[in-house]
């Protein structure tokens, strides 16, 4: 966890920079998975485009799963609530007489203009009347206010 905190595994940026290995012969520091950017440990964590579909959909599903299921007992959609680390996944819809959850679903809209229609996650309460949408995003540090403003626009 230390060397992960600091920085300090053995990625190519590393090796070549300031490990205390020798650096390939080439001198290449580009991800050996995507091959696009330096590989570093904040590119592989929130960064490479060939994890992105995969790897850290995965890891947002699994942090989100927790809150939403929370929310679904909360509404009385669901009975129990599964452990954070079992592999049960939301269902796209739930629904009783008086709350609907939606996880992602596209939204379509009818007369308005929608600038974007897959939110991570929506609940809608009829008996109080409101629309509660969950956005989330576990990006690095230095890209952490890019992802605000993305998620706000949203």
């Amino acid at each position: 966890m230390y060397e992960l905190y600091e920085q300090l595994l053995p990625t190519k940026l590393y090796t070549k920079e300031g490990g205390k290995t020798q650096a390939s012969t080439d001198g290449e520091v580009l991800c050996r998975l995507c091959g696009k950017v330096a590989e570093s440990v904040a590119h592989v964590l929130a960064g490479c485009s060939s994890l992105a579909q995969t790897k850290y959909l995965y890891r947002h599903n699994a942090a989100l799963k927790i809150l939403f299921f929370e929310l679904l007992r909360e509404h009385g959609l669901t009975e129990e609530v599964s452990p954070w680390y079992s592999p049960v996944m939301p269902k796209p819809a739930y629904q009783n007489t008086t709350s609907e959850a939606f996880w992602d679903v596209p939204i379509y809209a009818e007369h308005n203009e929608a600038r974007v229609n897959r939110i991570d996650a929506r609940l809608v309460s009829h008996e109080r009347k409101e629309v509660c949408t969950i956005e989330m995003s576990g990006p690095w540090i230095e890209s952490r206010a890019k992802k605000d403003e993305e998620k706000t626009l949203k």
